[in-house]
């Protein structure tokens, strides 16, 4: 196993059970001290493997409890990146349509179906990748929009 692969599993270990974890680690501290209390009073030395063994639970037991906080402030944080960069790339994506838009608007020269296949192909693409089959759909979906003629008069132009 790498040590990457390693990593990752220890941080998805804290992430998902840092909680839980933490409070095993309190409940065994808890035996620990009862047994010390109640069967070495006088064995000094097992005694002091046990207080150290306690504080060493304890110190993995805050850790935890740290660290899966960070994970999980982490984990918001690339999630909210994540979503503003989706919401910069369909803002550029809506401003090419716009573009596209405005050049079918102009009789005087051939429709832009070209350039019109290829960004919807580029979206489409980048919604699958991103969002889902399901974005993929709804951008296809012609439902909501005016089925009345538009001002431009020329056929070729208002063909989908």
């Amino acid at each position: 196993m790498t040590k990457q692969c390693s990593e990752l599993r220890l941080e998805t270990f804290f992430r998902d059970y840092g909680a839980p974890f933490a409070t095993l680690v309190a409940v065994l501290n808890t035996v620990i001290s009862v047994t010390i209390g109640q069967f070495f009073r006088e064995n000094k030395t097992a005694r002091i493997i046990l207080v150290a063994g306690s504080a060493i639970l304890g110190a993995v037991g805050v850790t935890g409890t740290f660290y899966s906080q960070h994970a999980i402030v982490v984990d918001r944080q690339a999630n909210e990146a994540r979503r503003t960069m989706i919401r910069e790339n369909l803002g550029t994506f809506i401003g090419q349509g716009m573009s596209l838009m405005e050049r079918c608007a102009v009789e005087v020269r051939p429709p832009p179906n070209q350039d019109a296949t290829e960004w919807a192909r580029n979206v489409e693409r980048y919604l699958l990748n991103n969002l889902g089959q399901s974005y993929v759909e709804r951008f296809r979906n012609s439902s909501g929009l005016p089925m009345t003629a538009s001002a431009i008069t020329d056929l070729a132009h208002r063909k989908p």
